[in-house]
């Protein structure tokens, strides 16, 4: 940059240029302020402090083009914050929703085992019959006696097989 030249349109140039540059820095910082202001506005505690209305005249245009890409990435993150905030917002709610959901239809299903469960008539259960023998009451008397008499018999013959051996 030149300001002290013989060529007087270059100075001009360059003056015009500087000032085009400080008005669209003023309106993105203006319209990054509001932004600020609006989303912080929930928070009464917060205050912004103030924006200068004019710049220094001469400031290296590198530096400020520097300062404002900064201001930009800051607005672009702040952006990007307050939209995760309003995802994440999002997604509790749906969550807290899809736990009450869950929680109606347990309760639901509840019911309407409990409703089963007094309605039905439930059946007794089956037990077979198994039948008691008593062999001693099949068995009549005179087949009983008649067995008596016959291991007495035996009992005699090996009895007399003992003493002949």
């Amino acid at each position: 940059m030149l300001w002290f030249s013989k060529d007087e349109k270059k100075p001009k140039e360059e003056i015009e240029r500087i000032k085009k540059t400080i008005e669209k820095s003023e309106t993105i910082s203006n319209e990054f302020s509001n932004k600020v202001r609006a989303n912080f506005s929930e928070h009464p505690e917060y205050t912004s402090p103030p924006t200068p209305v004019r710049a220094p005249l001469f400031i290296k245009l590198e530096k400020y083009d520097m300062i404002i890409k900064r201001i930009q990435m800051l607005d672009e993150i702040i952006r990007n914050t307050m939209e995760i905030m309003k995802i994440n917002d999002e997604i509790e709610r749906i969550k807290n929703e899809a736990i009450g959901t869950l929680l109606r239809n347990l309760q639901e299903a509840i019911k309407i085992i409990n409703f089963l469960n007094r309605e039905l008539v439930k059946p007794m259960p089956f037990e077979p019959e198994i039948p008691s023998y008593s062999y001693t009451h099949e068995i009549k008397k005179p087949e009983i006696e008649s067995l008596e008499e016959h291991v007495s018999e035996l009992k005699k013959q090996l009895e007399e097989l003992k003493k002949y051996f």
